[in-house]
């Protein structure tokens, strides 16, 4: 229908004459692991691992993020008693989150529970390479000088966006 408009990513399309025209802003982009994780990559590919170990979510020259990924046991918990040697055809959750900018360790964990350096510290926490806060009643974010952002759920769910700049740089 002529003046019709969709939402199409960060951008709306509006038909016009019979053609859909559509605005051009650069959109964030997002990576994603989920769950028992299934991981969606910041160019929307999809994968299910079951890794036991540490992995890379992104990697820059100034920083790196890392998930944490445990074998599930029913509820995910540092009080369950995880072993890194369960049996391999467990699916794994992620337990924890690793923001490391220079000499600065940023760990989210369960419980939304958030260490600098080792030391528990209470939110918000402002830092010269981060702001974190606890944006919502599901979501601690992290903020990071360059606009990156690190939601983290702390049960199992972990979103990274990235400014357009940084898209295909991470």
């Amino acid at each position: 229908l002529p003046g019709e408009t969709v939402p199409n990513d960060c951008n709306t399309c509006t038909c016009v004459a019979g053609t859909w025209s559509c605005t051009e802003l650069q959109c964030v982009a997002r990576c994603e692991a989920l769950g028992d994780p299934h991981y969606i990559t910041f160019d929307r590919k999809y994968y299910d691992f079951m890794g036991k170990c540490s992995y890379y979510l992104l990697q820059h020259s100034n920083y790196t993020v890392a998930a944490e990924n445990v074998p599930c046991d029913g509820s995910i918990s540092e009080n369950m008693g995880f072993s890194i040697f369960a049996l391999p055809t467990m699916p794994s959750c992620t337990k924890s989150v690793t923001i490391t900018v220079g000499d600065v360790v940023i760990k989210l964990k369960q419980g939304k529970e958030v260490t600098v350096n080792g030391k528990d510290e209470p939110l918000p926490i402002l830092l010269k390479q981060a702001y974190i806060r606890e944006a919502s009643s599901i979501f601690v974010q992290v903020e990071l000088f360059d606009g990156v952002e690190v939601w983290w759920d702390g049960i199992t769910r972990v979103y990274i966006d990235v400014p357009p700049e940084l898209k295909g740089k991470t």
